[in-house]
């Protein structure tokens, strides 16, 4: 981030950059270009994000689909759908 602070006395302006770290955990989900091509991607996106998830937080219902979608992202991988 940096910020542009007011000239003061100089006609220059004083640059403050910080660099800070943010450790947001393991990611609930990934996405790969690949599972595109695969048949009844699309299908199987769909079905997990039109079920509806009993939550009064929005967040939390989106965190839901994700993790469901994830696993059955999965369940199609091990079945060897290509």
């Amino acid at each position: 981030m940096q910020y542009i602070q007011s000239r003061q006395v100089s006609d220059h302006y004083v640059l403050v950059v910080k660099n800070k770290m943010i450790d947001w955990s393991p990611k609930p989900f990934k996405m790969f270009d690949v599972w595109l091509a695969i048949d009844g991607f699309k299908e199987v996106v769909k079905k997990a994000w039109d079920q509806g998830i009993c939550s009064r937080n929005s967040f939390e219902r989106e965190k839901i689909k994700l993790k469901e979608l994830k696993q059955k992202l999965k369940e199609m991988e091990g079945r060897g759908v290509q």
